[in-house]
């Protein structure tokens, strides 16, 4: 009922964190984005980008990075894993993983292809 009442009226739910409230809404605002019969939503560069800056809307700690790819290099604690750091090699990794991706024509097994090529 809170999340109801968040999305059609707009109104936190009390004890809440605003945080929370947020991701709620961006999350709303992803799937509106990818509900509309647009020619430009898919495996692409341009959806992946739009539905990240939907989905960190105010709550990144630098919102200019919201709705683009990292420039810094990043570490993960705890891991032995080490991201790419050059944001060319970022680039170029991405479009290899959306040019593949492209290519897979069942759309359910593409879209995990992507997820499991883009998380740790």
């Amino acid at each position: 009922m809170e999340t109801q009442r968040l999305l059609e009226l707009g109104e936190s739910a009390e004890g809440k964190a605003t945080q929370e409230a947020q991701m709620i809404l961006n999350h709303k605002a992803a799937i509106e984005m990818l509900a509309d019969p647009t020619e430009e939503i898919g495996l692409n560069r341009y959806t992946g980008c739009n539905l990240h800056a939907l989905l960190s809307d105010n709550l990144l700690s630098d919102p200019a990075a919201c709705g683009r790819l990292r420039s810094r290099p990043v570490g993960i604690s705890g891991t032995v894993l080490h991201p790419l750091e050059v944001p060319q090699q970022i680039e170029e990794n991405l479009l290899l993983i959306l040019t593949k991706a492209s290519g897979i024509e069942d759309p359910f097994e593409a879209a995990f292809f992507v997820r499991v090529q883009l998380l740790p």
